[in-house]
């Protein structure tokens, strides 16, 4: 598979998990129209994230926390002045995203089943 394909693949994973997950309690990704967004991880919203993280791990379906902290609090940026609590939304979003699964070969039964276990956790009563 050539880098197009995968793209092309990754791009039909996420038009299916945007129609298969709208209506859900999650915020999904936006691709502004200008541009073509490749879907390298497809990184959802939800502020019980670690609790629904939990829950799809009892499914064995894991998904990933590409990016656990905000960049302003990484000590490498700490010479811009910013730290914990200088970007109260930035450091909250933080807190609540994930990646669902997203890679080529993931095929549509297998994106149907997280999505149909991902929506029975969101919409559990806690």
């Amino acid at each position: 598979m050539h880098l197009d394909e995968y793209i092309t693949r990754r791009r039909q994973l996420a038009k299916q998990y945007d129609e298969m997950l709208k209506g859900t309690d999650l915020i999904l990704p936006f691709e502004a129209a200008y541009g073509n967004h490749a879907y390298y991880i497809y990184v959802v919203r939800h502020p019980e994230r670690d609790y629904v993280m939990e829950e799809l791990k009892k499914h064995d379906i894991i998904v990933n926390i590409s990016y656990p902290w905000p960049i302003h609090t990484m000590t490498g940026y700490a010479h811009y002045g910013l730290g914990d609590g200088s970007l109260p939304v930035t450091e909250k979003v933080a807190k609540e995203i994930f990646s669902l699964p997203m890679y080529p070969s993931l095929t549509d039964e297998q994106q149907k089943i997280v999505v149909e276990k991902l929506k029975k956790i969101c919409n559990k009563k806690r």
